[in-house]
């Protein structure tokens, strides 16, 4: 029998009530049905620490901050670099710049390749700047140790 908007069951009215997919939800006259209001305190319970619009202004915030250390890691790696190649020396080693870059593109490329496993792109990518990484702490441990 088809019920009509607006009339009640259980003393609620249709207004008042939502049929969702759940089998977690009692069984009322023929439907799983959840009361509004229960609804919005479940929803309210989910998202007490943060809400979806302060997850997305974090998840932003987080990016640029991540492509701001990037581009500075990378100009100071440069400029170390070439003032190395010039002077002789550097005000500061650009091996540790380029290995915390390279140690963040690891951290990139190594989380987009577990949430893509098809793109073998990133898996090589990783490998690479992993295989990076550790020639880069060998460099700067050598060069501390008086190896090189």
């Amino acid at each position: 029998m088809q019920r009509k908007l607006g009339e009640n069951i259980d003393n609620k009215t249709w207004h008042d009530i939502m049929k969702i997919p759940s089998i977690l939800v009692k069984k009322l006259k023929g439907g799983i049905y959840m009361n509004r209001d229960e609804i919005l305190a479940r929803s309210k319970k989910e998202n007490l620490l943060n809400d979806e619009r302060e997850r997305y202004i974090q998840k932003s915030a987080n990016q640029n901050s991540y492509f701001a250390v990037i581009i500075i890691f990378a100009i100071f790696s440069i400029i170390l670099f070439i003032q190395k190649l010039i002077t002789g020396g550097a005000f500061a080693d650009y091996r540790v710049f380029s290995l915390a870059l390279l140690i963040a593109m690891i951290g990139q490329s190594g989380t987009v390749y577990y949430y893509n496993r098809d793109k073998k792109v990133y898996l090589v990518c990783t490998i690479l700047e992993i295989i990076g990484a550790i020639a880069g702490i060998a460099s700067i441990v050598g060069s501390g140790m008086g190896w090189f």
